[in-house]
């Protein structure tokens, strides 16, 4: 054996020694990798240990001693989650969180005397990423169970010259956010070296250590000059361990040549069903085969259970209900809805997942948790939110407050003082909002599992004049208040119909009021001031005597003479059949009908009127038989028509009809048969006015029905302008808001060609509805409805839907599905 050979032997011993005796008195860098995690495991080995000493809030700290002649050190900080799914939950109702803590840094001299105090206050976010092995993570982690999850680190370098008697460092965490479990700390030094040194060292290192010190340079080490490679060797920073007693922890980072691109921190979305949780759906516009699956959070509860669904479709006609009984820890059920919404409800803890059964595939559409982040107000800590005007006109104000208790207790209707306070800060005007909070079965407070229940939101609207500048929240008993505006001289824009029919349409919508954030919206996240909540779509309310037949139609006529029109249509699904109706549906007959004629109600007899449609114009001769005797005889042309028979009595008959060429045969009075509607409809290729008279203070809604011509596949404007008789009065508060400029970009309904009366051939669909509201609290009087049209032709007809029987018939909506 050669001497050198000998010699590097002997040297390789004493390093060894002396590493050993060294890592029993200093703090150890390379942690254990005997703790490793089951998920983690294999990524363990393919990350950069480091160990540091764990703060929490209000505890001592962690204190470093510092070798002579310091002038620099860095300091690199991890805040920890303390859960991470209540972290997501907080990312997904505000995709801008940030996550807040403090660091307290005192500089002391040996006798432990403070030299000098600083706080560093520090933000980081939860951003996670693709880890190998089909993981997923924020790129450094800790492998003891029960872990927390670790933020981006924050780097701090202190720059120490100028005190001469510093010797130690003591580090704080003096503040953090709820979420923040503790803040992991690492301190280190610089380690500069000589440049036989720097030769020396960088000749030890192997290829991976010189790969991982050159990553950020253009060239790869075996490139690299004399000068780029000391410049490296001299950036490097050694590890300080503290000198007093702190818990450690080992945190394993991931290099970025490990980990992939930043995801989502959504995991498969699940909604939650209770005995006092009630789960909505919003389906896609045209419906489909549906596959529903329940799972039992708590395998414990009692069986058997029982499954409550709900379909609301579009029209307000169109519900359908049934219960299904439940065994077992899973429930799972397919049935075909059409479009609108789903409501299920469970009597046992479950969560609920929803497919759409496709010909080849399922398609998830399970909609993820929607969150909204409430503000806290009391009279010891009001609310107060800024405004301002836009050109010099009252703003719109639109507040909703909700109240919060625990799951036994009962909800405090105590009322909402709103101040209304000029730019100095003066009181303006003072108004009271008074609260009947009813637990809701839609919102709950989140993350759940808290105890706790929230009242469904109440909703006050103020007109506030330009002189107020601030307004001020504040409650006996605390109350979550949001707050949303909206320029009073912006039109509400509408698509027809899918802002109201199609989910993913909410992702694009113009929104009617845009939310204020409060003064001191960071001190009130950060002191507990304000609550998540989950909230959840709803669907159009139930409308009973609609489902009861208990209404009856008003057709408005313009203001000036209009072309009308008249023409049938099929009537809306789910429309329940009404006595008094049969003068107006008219059912398909062939020319050779055995029919049973009822009357209309308080009356002997009936006068049918026969009716007839073309699929192009021309003259018609036409023979009426009935009981085989000849009731009509005529001639008419054109491409639809009608005409009245004589009085027949209720009962059984034969219908008989003879023609001079094919059209299709209706009859009104009819017991039997598909329903088709009269329908009388307006010209509409320049302004129509119409005179509503509001003879109740209640909301009601104005149906326009939009008629294109067939086969138009292009949408069309729509702008409705609502004159009231009067102003709403005051401040307020008003229980609703009317938009007097509307905006509806109307799609054409693609469907049948429906003949025109006493037109030379013209055809038209069946016509998209939309609606026009005038809110609880409008006031009463006579409102003038002008619709303009933009960008095609049409025919159209305004109407509304009068509840219940008599004089006094209640004012209500046709199908309030796309109504605000």
């Amino acid at each position: 054996m050669s001497l050198r050979l000998l010699y590097r032997l002997a040297v390789s011993l004493l390093i060894l020694g002396a590493a050993a005796l060294l890592a029993g008195r200093f703090w150890s860098q390379q942690p254990s990798r005997s703790k490793l995690g089951t998920d983690f495991r294999a990524l363990a080995e393919l990350a950069e240990p480091s160990r540091g000493s764990v703060l929490r809030v209000a505890g001592p700290g962690v204190e470093y001693t510092l070798p002579a002649a310091t002038r620099t050190v860095r300091i690199l900080t991890n805040a920890s989650l303390g859960s991470l799914e209540a972290a997501r939950a907080q990312r997904r109702a505000e995709p801008d969180k940030r996550w807040r803590y403090a660091i307290g840094i005192e500089e002391l001299d040996g006798a432990g005397k403070t030299l000098r105090r600083r706080v560093h206050h520090l933000r980081r976010e939860l951003v996670e990423v693709e880890l190998p092995g089909g993981l997923r993570g924020t790129g450094s982690f800790y492998l003891e169970n029960g872990a927390a999850t670790p933020l981006p680190v924050a780097m701090l370098r202190l720059d120490l010259s100028g005190l001469d008697q510093l010797a130690r460092l003591r580090v704080r965490l003096v503040g953090a956010d709820a979420g923040i479990a503790d803040v992991l700390v690492r301190v280190a030094l610089p380690a500069p070296a000589t440049r036989r040194g720097v030769e020396a060292t960088w000749n030890r290192m192997s290829d991976g250590q010189r790969q991982k010190l050159a990553r950020s340079n253009v060239f790869p080490p075996g490139l690299l000059s004399e000068d780029e490679r000391r410049n490296l060797i001299e950036s490097r920073w050694r590890p300080l361990g503290p000198s007093s007693e702190a818990p450690a922890r080992d945190i394993y980072v991931l290099s970025g040549d490990e980990v992939g691109a930043p995801v989502d921190p959504e995991v498969p979305a699940t909604l939650a069903t209770g005995p006092s949780r009630v789960v909505s759906v919003q389906l896609p516009e045209r419906g489909g085969e549906v596959r529903i699956v329940l799972e039992a959070l708590d395998a414990r509860q009692r069986f058997p259970a029982r499954v409550a669904l709900r379909w609301i479709g579009h029209s307000a006609f169109e519900r359908r209900a049934a219960t299904h009984q439940w065994q077992g820890g899973r429930f799972e059920t397919t049935g075909k809805f059409g479009g609108g919404w789903l409501e299920l409800h469970a009597d046992r803890e479950a969560s609920v997942r929803i497919w759409l059964v496709g010909r080849d595939a399922q398609t998830e559409i399970t909609p993820p948790l929607e969150y909204l982040r409430a503000w806290s107000a009391h009279n010891d800590s009001p609310l107060e939110f800024a405004l301002s005007h836009a050109g010099g006109m009252p703003t719109p104000l639109r507040l909703t407050l909700r109240r919060l208790a625990a799951a036994q207790t009962r909800l405090s209707d105590a009322p909402v003082q709103v101040s209304f306070l000029g730019g100095g800060g003066e009181l303006r005007h003072v108004a009271s909002v008074k609260l009947r909070p009813v637990a809701s079965r839609h919102d709950a407070p989140s993350p759940d599992g808290t105890g706790m229940r929230v009242s469904d939101p109440v909703e006050a609207f103020f007109n506030v004049p330009p002189g107020v500048r601030r307004i001020r929240i504040a409650a006996a008993d605390p109350v979550l208040a949001n707050a949303f505006v909206r320029p009073a001289d912006l039109a509400r824009a509408v698509r027809t119909p899918e802002d109201a029919t199609a989910p993913e349409a909410a992702q694009t919508a113009v929104p009617a009021w845009f939310a204020l954030q409060p003064l001191d919206h960071d001190a009130r996240i950060l002191n507990g001031a304000s609550d998540v909540l989950t909230v959840q779509g709803r669907p159009p309310e139930d409308r009973p005597e609609l489902a009861a037949g208990r209404y009856r139609w008003e057709d408005f006529d313009p203001v000036d003479d209009g072309a009308a029109r008249v023409f049938l249509a099929p009537r809306e699904a789910g429309v329940p059949e009404r006595a008094d109706a049969v003068g107006t549906t008219f059912r398909p007959i062939s020319r050779d009908a055995r029919v049973t004629i009822v009357a209309e109600p308080g009356h002997a007899s009936a006068r049918p009127r026969i009716a007839w449609a073309a699929e192009n114009p021309g003259a018609l001769r036409y023979t009426v038989l009935v009981d085989g005797r000849e009731w009509a005889r005529g001639a008419a042309s054109g491409i639809a028509g009608e005409f009245t028979l004589p009085a027949l009595a209720p009962g059984a008959h034969r219908i008989e009809i003879a023609a001079s060429r094919q059209v299709r045969w209706y009859a009104s009075h009819l017991a039997r048969g598909a329903p088709w509607i009269r329908r009388s409809a307006y010209r509409f290729d320049q302004p129509l006015a119409f005179d509503i008279e509001r003879t109740s203070g209640a909301a009601e809604f104005v149906a326009v029905r939009l008629f294109r011509p067939a086969g138009a596949r292009t949408r069309m404007t729509v702008r409705a302008s609502i004159a009231a008789p009067g102003p709403a009065g005051g401040i307020g508060p008003h229980p609703g808001w009317l938009f007097a400029e509307r905006v509806h970009d109307v799609r054409p309904s693609g469907e049948l060609a429906l003949p025109v009366a006493e037109t030379a051939g013209a055809k038209t669909d069946a016509g998209m509805p939309f609606f026009i509201p005038i809110p609880d609290g409008a006031p009463r009087g006579r409102y003038r409805v002008t619709l303009t049209p933009e960008g095609g032709t049409a025919w159209v007809a305004l109407s509304r839907v009068n509840l219940g029987a008599g004089a006094k018939p209640k004012l209500i909506l046709e199908s309030a599905s796309d109504a605000d």
